[in-house]
């Protein structure tokens, strides 16, 4: 297979040239993504609409999802991926779940993340964080980047800008509700594994599409 490497400017109008998925559908799936140009698989565990304007227009090789209402779950399992439709039910694309973890940046050592629950995270993974809504990250982190593990234990870990490098400082702790989540993850939902119960309220804290940067 031959690769193309596209310039940032590139990526992001190729994004943006993505079908209006303005008011468009959310489904939410067990199991791995079959395919955009085969028939959805996986139990739907929830159907969420998409707001108005559904996305953001592209920055940095990559379009988040404007804020997406919560609804009741239709079924019982784990989150494997997500299936972006418009609203006349054209699929568009699909991207991997999985959950996400609430965490607070330490205030004494300057250097810890602790998050709300045990997490199981090694150190060198791969991971990214964000702010919900109006929330701030803590300086020295942004949105969209790929950070590693490291010193986990625990509920709580550290991040570095490479595998096995030197822990990151913070000045301050941000502010709202802060979470991380692994980077292949492009669908982040609310709970720490991905799971959903029937009948519960099922909330999504992230989706996110992106072209990234090709070695070639």
């Amino acid at each position: 297979m031959s690769l193309i490497d596209l310039s940032d400017a590139a990526a992001n109008a190729m994004l943006d040239a993505l079908p209006s998925m303005n008011s468009g559908v959310l489904e939410i799936r067990t199991g791995s993504a079959p395919g955009i140009g085969n028939a959805a698989t996986g139990t739907l565990l929830a159907s969420l609409t998409l707001n108005a304007t559904a996305f953001a227009a592209a920055s940095s090789r990559a379009r988040v999802a404007n804020a997406i209402a919560d609804v009741t779950a239709a079924a019982a399992g784990t989150a494997g991926h997500g299936r972006v439709k418009t609203s006349g039910g054209t699929a568009v694309f699909e991207i991997k779940a999985g959950g996400s973890f609430i965490f607070t940046a330490s205030s004494s050592s300057g250097l810890l993340l602790t998050t709300n629950v045990a997490h199981s995270l090694a150190d060198d993974t791969a991971v990214e964080v964000y702010a919900e809504g109006a929330g701030t990250l803590p300086s020295n982190l942004a949105a969209n980047t790929t950070y590693y593990v490291r010193s986990a234990s625990g509920s709580t870990l550290k991040l570095a800008t490479s595998a096995g490098g030197g822990a990151i400082s913070y000045v301050d702790a941000g502010s709202g509700t802060l979470r991380l989540k692994l980077a292949s993850v492009g669908l982040a939902l609310q709970s720490s594994d991905g799971s959903v119960g029937a009948g519960i309220t099922v909330g999504v804290s992230s989706l996110v599409v992106r072209l990234p940067n090709q070695t070639l």
